[in-house]
């Protein structure tokens, strides 16, 4: 598949993701403080040598222990750092355990 193809699938998934989760679950206007290019750019860096689709976009630290309703908790929880790609087996078993140290540093990073 080509590089082009894969940056616009990933980025469609990243702008669906950031839609439904803010307006779930937080302020929907927030969205422009979400940098999706750089998002896009860290996981196409990242990309799984094997069968990329048979992974998942998961939060290193998960999306409920910000407060999407803060600016900073918004840049914090979509910070390109804070996606990684799991395989979808691995992240459909896995609970949202909240690593706290990697939440702090994401906050005091990105709630400027």
């Amino acid at each position: 598949m080509a590089t082009r193809s894969v940056q616009a699938r990933i980025r469609q998934r990243i702008r669906q993701r950031i839609k439904d989760t803010l307006h779930k679950r937080g302020n929907p206007r927030l969205a422009a403080y979400v940098r999706q290019g750089a998002i896009v750019q860290w996981l196409m860096a990242r990309l799984p040598r094997d069968d990329w689709t048979r992974y998942q976009i998961d939060h290193v630290v998960p999306l409920r222990a910000f407060d999407l309703n803060e600016p900073g908790h918004v840049r914090a929880a979509f910070a390109p750092e804070n996606h990684q790609w799991l395989p979808a087996t691995v992240n459909n078993a896995k609970s949202a355990v909240v690593n706290t140290d990697a939440m702090l540093a994401l906050i005091s990073k990105y709630a400027r």
